[in-house]
C-alpha cells in the first residue's frame, strides 16, 4: 500500500473512532458502515461504550438494516456476536430478551447465552455474599428442587422449590435471576428460572429445556398463599420448544405489595412455588 493510500486509511480510521466513540449517541449512523468499518469499530480500544448492552444493540441495529432476511441476519449476528460481544458482561435483563429474540440463531447462540446467564447468577451470588452472610449459601446457581415424576397417561413432573423473602428482595435490588437444578420429564431435562421482570414490577418464572429438542409441553404454576397455606393455581399454558414465549408472570400484584411483611405469598418468610409440567408430544 503506497504512502498516500495509507494516510487516507489512517485518517478514515481516526474519523470513525472520533465519530463512534460514544456508541449510544451515534447508533443511528452505524448502519452506514460497511462490514469492514463495523468490525474496525467493534475491535477498537478507543471506542468507549457505557455497557456491553450498547455494543450488542449496535450490532443488532446494523444487522437488521443490512440483512432484512431473517436467515441471513441470524448468520451475520452469530458471527459478529461471537467475535465482538462479551456475553457474560451483558445484563441479565438484556440476556433474557436477547435469548427470546427472533434475530438469533438458537442452535449457534442459545447455549452461550444461557452460560452467560449462569455467569451472572454466580456473580450475583458473590455480590450478596459480601452484602450479608445470610445470602452466602442461598442464592445457589442450582436451587434444590423436589420432583415427583409420573409416566402415565403422559410424561409428567410436579416440581417444588422455595425462595426466601430475603432472596426475593435481593433479586429485586440487583435485577437478578435464580435457577433450579435440572429435573427430568420423559427423558428430557428441564430447569426453572425465577426473577423480577417487566421493570421489576412483577415476578416471573421461566421454564427452560436443556436441549434444542422440539417438544410441546403444558404447564400449571401454583403458589401457597395465606391464610389457609394451600397451593393456589396462578397461571397455565402451553409451550412449544424451542420457544420465545417461556416467561409467565406469577402475579400481577405490585412488587412492593408482594414483598411486604403481611404479604399473602410468604409463609414463615418463604415463597413456595409448584410447577406441574406435562409433555404433550
Amino acid at each position: 500500500m503506497n504512502t498516500e493510500v495509507q494516510l487516507l486509511v489512517d485518517a478514515s480510521k481516526k474519523h470513525l473512532v472520533a465519530h463512534f466513540r460514544d456508541m449510544k449517541k451515534s447508533q443511528s449512523d452505524i448502519v452506514n458502515l460497511s462490514i469492514a468499518g463495523l468490525e474496525f469499530i467493534l475491535s477498537s480500544d478507543d471506542i468507549l461504550p457505557t455497557t456491553e448492552d450498547e455494543v450488542c444493540d449496535a450490532i443488532i441495529h446494523w444487522a437488521r438494516y443490512h440483512y432484512p432476511k431473517v436467515k441471513e441476519r441470524r448468520e451475520a449476528l452469530s458471527s459478529l456476536v461471537t467475535r465482538f460481544v462479551r456475553l457474560p458482561y451483558l445484563s441479565c435483563m438484556y440476556l433474557r430478551k436477547f435469548l427470546e429474540s427472533e434475530d438469533i440463531d438458537r442452535a449457534a447462540l442459545s447455549e452461550r447465552i444461557i452460560d452467560a446467564l449462569l455467569f451472572n447468577i454466580e456473580t450475583l451470588q458473590g455480590k450478596h455474599a459480601l452484602i450479608s452472610k445470610d445470602f452466602t449459601n442461598k442464592l445457589l446457581i442450582e436451587r434444590p428442587v423436589k420432583v415427583l415424576e409420573l409416566e402415565t397417561p403422559k410424561p409428567h413432573s410436579v416440581v417444588y422449590f422455595n425462595i426466601s423473602r430475603a432472596e426475593c428482595a435481593s433479586l429485586f435490588a440487583e435485577f437478578g435471576v435464580t435457577r433450579t437444578q435440572l429435573f427430568p420429564i420423559g427423558g428430557h431435562m428441564f430447569y426453572l428460572m425465577a426473577a423480577p421482570v417487566e421493570n421489576q414490577q412483577k415476578f416471573g418464572v421461566w421454564l427452560c429445556l436443556n436441549s434444542m429438542d422440539k417438544i410441546s409441553v403444558s404447564f400449571h404454576y401454583a403458589m401457597r398463599r395465606n391464610p389457609d397455606k394451600l397451593f393456589v393455581d396462578i397461571t397455565n399454558g402451553k409451550i412449544i420448544f424451542p420457544s420465545r414465549e417461556m416467561w409467565r408472570y406469577l402475579f400481577s400484584t405490585p412488587w412492593s405489595t408482594f414483598i411486604e411483611e403481611n404479604s399473602l405469598y410468604f409463609i414463615n418468610g418463604m415463597l413456595h412455588i409448584r410447577a406441574s409440567i406435562i409433555i404433550d408430544t
